[in-house]
């Protein structure tokens, strides 16, 4: 699946970045297609989720984190209490709340 993303259009590209970054051991040989598709979106909504993946991707724990404080002040699909689970990896609720906004968010990409 990962393998084609050089041929798919914008919008699959984008939802293909939610299996990728919770599967950061297969999902890291796009890791570097991420980040850059992460720029093309910068400063928009979808690009945060992208700037989610990326992080998640390369096992970033703070970028993760900080993406993530972002996101649940304005996605009215994210709980900001997921991110206060003790003992829990930021990985997870970043994950739950990734894959919620990429596909809340795919429908506004061409």
């Amino acid at each position: 699946m990962l393998a084609r993303w050089e041929s798919e259009p914008t919008a699959v590209q984008m939802v293909l970045s939610g299996p990728a970054a919770l599967s950061p051991h297969h999902g890291h040989a796009i890791g570097e297609q991420i980040s850059y598709l992460a720029q093309e979106f910068d400063g928009t909504r979808p690009g945060s989720y992208l700037h989610l993946a990326s992080a998640l991707v390369q096992n970033r724990d703070a970028d993760v984190f900080a993406a993530v404080t972002d996101i649940v002040t304005w996605d009215e699909y994210a709980n900001p209490d997921w991110l206060e689970t003790p003992r829990l990896p930021v990985a997870v609720p970043a994950g739950h709340i990734l894959v919620g906004g990429v596909l809340h968010s795919v429908s506004s990409v061409e």
